[in-house]
């Protein structure tokens, strides 16, 4: 079956930076970092991915996805070096201010030409969002004061607050309903984060680890939810900020083994996040609405590996893997209404269990100055779930694990500075799926995401 509206994109992006580095006394270094962003966008998206007009939205027609945003932010540091340099630090400030206009025009139920109401909502808003943080970190060689050689410490803290602002705009299908909603929503959030580790250069070869960390992200309202004061588990458009604390072990190596180049890179983790948001599609006061809320509890633990070796001066082979255990540990949640339900999310979405590539990389001199690299990679993971509600309101939401190939052939020359490639992904063309829609309790279906077919790239650049 084909769609009804097609999926596109169009885009216009401006976006300017400037760092500025000016060296002090000693080894103080002041560097200013400063940005800015200017994004214009217009989508299409047909949300049922069947050929009939359930839920979607087109901006050929009158209703559509339209995006207007701005960005700006500055941040100013000190960094440098101290107490005989055994200490390198860096502190500073960040101010930033994002302003989004966000118009969303999605039509429910086109049953054209049968004479029956395009049922059409607006969502119409503006999203404003000011950062403000100040934070410092610096590491400390250890060396002198244990007599243990390449022992350092690292220890680091930044204090966020956001002031988080949604506004309805007239034409929005929610604007100046009666209370408890409202045309004008905000809320502040703050909070510490932090870090803190050591770590052991035992020798050239081998480095260990040790570090924890803590950091959040901030809350905000959902756009397409009725506009009511408060967060959703009472009934409101908010949601509130999320927190992940972790700690990780890890170990680097870097030198020969059995005679061959090699690299070694392993790291396990355990991260805890309270209030963790993850989206849902449930209908809020007669409006389908994609509502992000927080989930009490998660967990997510896991092992990373990496390694590299060189059997050969023009050969590299390699591989990497993942294994994450990751579930909502303490998982219901009250969606917004009327009425209010609770559901228990679960499980975790996106995210395989198992996923990992393998590859090998030749380069060959076809001159002094000139080589020809070729490389294939194979990248295989195991199932994963597109919905976080699959237990409650969206089942039949996981897509099967899978495995794909992917080649390139480089040509380089050095010295007169330009490269030509070629690439082809999914090179034997497999039919795959990456992620979904889990809409199934509020429009009867749910949609996947096919990954894109067998594609060929070229890629040309010079450097001058």
């Amino acid at each position: 079956m084909s769609d009804n509206i097609n999926d596109d994109h169009k885009a216009n992006n401006l976006v300017t930076s400037n760092i500025t580095t000016v060296d002090l006394a000693g080894d103080l270094q002041f560097k200013n970092i400063l940005g800015y962003n200017h994004l214009v966008s217009s989508d299409g998206d047909d949300a049922d991915g069947s050929p009939y007009g359930i839920l979607g939205t087109s901006p050929g027609d009158t209703y559509g996805i339209f995006k207007t945003l701005e960005q700006f932010s500055e941040e100013p540091q000190f960094v440098g070096k101290a107490l005989g340099d055994q200490l390198s630090f860096v502190t500073g400030l960040y101010y930033s201010y994002q302003k989004l206009n966000d118009r969303d025009e999605t039509s429910f139920l086109d049953l054209s030409p049968l004479p029956v109401p395009l049922t059409v909502q607006h969502a119409d808003t503006i999203n404003r969002d000011a950062s403000y943080a100040g934070y410092g970190q610096g590491t400390y060689d250890l060396s002198r004061v244990t007599g243990v050689g390449g022992l350092s410490a690292t220890a680091g803290i930044r204090y966020t607050k956001e002031e988080v602002s949604l506004t309805q705009l007239p034409s929005s299908t929610s604007y100046d309903l009666p209370a408890p909603f409202e045309n004008y929503l905000s809320k502040n959030f703050d909070k510490v984060s932090w870090q803190i580790g050591v770590q052991e250069q035992l020798n050239n070869d081998l480095l260990l680890y040790v570090v924890s960390r803590r950091s959040f992200r901030s809350g905000g309202f959902n756009s397409t939810a009725p506009p009511i004061p408060g967060f959703g588990n009472e009934g409101g458009a908010g949601f509130d900020a999320e927190t992940a604390t972790d700690v990780e072990l890890g170990a680097k190596y870097q030198a020969s083994l059995f005679g061959l180049p090699t690299r070694l890179n392993v790291a396990v983790y355990d991260e805890s996040i309270t209030g963790i948001q993850r989206a849902a599609y449930t209908v809020v006061a007669g409006q389908i609405a994609a509502v992000t809320t927080n989930v009490p509890k998660t967990r997510v633990s896991g092992l990373e590996f990496e390694s590299q070796i060189n059997p050969t001066s023009w050969l590299r082979l390699g591989t990497n893997f993942t294994y994450t255990d990751a579930k909502f540990t303490s998982n219901q949640v009250t969606l917004p209404g009327p009425p209010q339900i609770t559901v228990g999310f679960g499980p975790y979405p996106d995210t395989p269990a198992w996923s990992g590539t393998v590859f090998s990389e030749a380069t060959l001199p076809v001159t002094a100055d000139m080589a020809v690299a070729v490389r294939g990679e194979l990248y295989d993971q195991t199932k994963i779930y597109y919905s976080s509600t699959f237990n409650t309101l969206t089942p039949d939401t996981a897509i099967s694990g899978y495995a794909v190939a992917n080649f390139r052939v480089g040509l380089e020359d050095r010295k007169a500075g330009w490269s030509v490639a070629a690439n082809v992904k999914n090179a034997f063309n497999r039919v795959y799926y990456v992620g979904g829609l889990a809409a199934i309790n509020v429009i009867t279906t749910n949609a996947v995401i096919p990954a894109d077919p067998r594609t060929f790239v070229v890629t040309l650049r010079y450097n001058f």
